[in-house]
């Protein structure tokens, strides 16, 4: 493919426990899609350690 890109990245806090000895865990998402398009063209999502751990 050729042309431009927009990509987007989204972190939230992930539901339930979320909490521990790594401290919060987010979700984050990452996007991307042609210019003219309205669909993403690929996305990744993980997880990440966030913050100081709970005692």
């Amino acid at each position: 493919m050729s042309g431009r890109y927009r990509w987007r990245i989204d972190i939230a806090p992930t539901t339930g426990e979320g909490r521990g000895k790594i401290g919060q865990i987010l979700r984050v998402t990452v996007s991307v899609r042609m210019e003219n398009s309205s669909r993403d063209a690929a996305s990744l999502t993980t997880l990440r350690a966030s913050g100081a751990p709970t005692s």
